[in-house]
């Protein structure tokens, strides 16, 4: 309980939602990647990104690869 909690207050005072009292997934990945106690956590939160720029930098590295 509390490292969850010290995780959740940490993204929430570090995070983007403090002017709307709130507390969002990017908030918690942000602090997953920028604080080192949290660093481990990078695999479980990653940063959302969207499926189409997902795809295209798979795209980028079959050519990429295809070039080898």
């Amino acid at each position: 309980e509390l490292f969850v909690q010290h995780l959740a207050l940490t993204s929430f005072t570090n995070g983007s939602g403090r002017e709307a009292n709130t507390l969002d997934y990017s908030d918690l990945a942000k602090t997953a990647e920028e604080t080192d106690i949290f660093h481990f956590l990078t695999d479980i939160l990653p940063k959302k990104i969207l499926a189409r720029d997902y795809l295209n930098s798979l795209e980028q590295l079959q050519d990429e690869d295809a070039d080898f």
